[in-house]
């Protein structure tokens, strides 16, 4: 029971069905960096965001600095990181959020 584990993969698929909102407005199979740019001004506590092989969760949005505080996982320890939205447009993170928190 409960919430099955997702990958990198569903999340992006549930950005093009619908599952999972757009945060901002960018083409999920070739998001341009300027439309990521844009977007991530738009990120707010407990959204996400993706690429073809990474996700974290935003904790806080500094966008007067242009930087995100966040909760992600690598091998074997969870990690409270700052990104760049410049950090992020260059690894084509995709932004989204659930539908119920938008």
């Amino acid at each position: 029971m409960g919430i099955s584990r997702k990958i990198t993969t569903d999340f992006i698929n549930g950005i093009k069905n619908g599952t999972y909102k757009k945060v901002g407005n960018y083409n999920v199979d070739n998001p341009s960096t300027n439309d990521l740019l844009n977007s991530y001004p738009n990120l707010k506590m407990g959204d996400a965001v993706v690429n073809a092989g990474h996700t974290f969760l935003i904790a806080a949005n500094d966008s007067k600095n242009k930087k995100v505080y966040a909760y992600e996982q690598t091998p074997y320890y969870a990690q409270y990181t700052c990104w760049t939205y410049e950090q992020m447009a260059n690894g084509k993170y995709m932004p989204f959020t659930l539908p119920s928190l938008n």
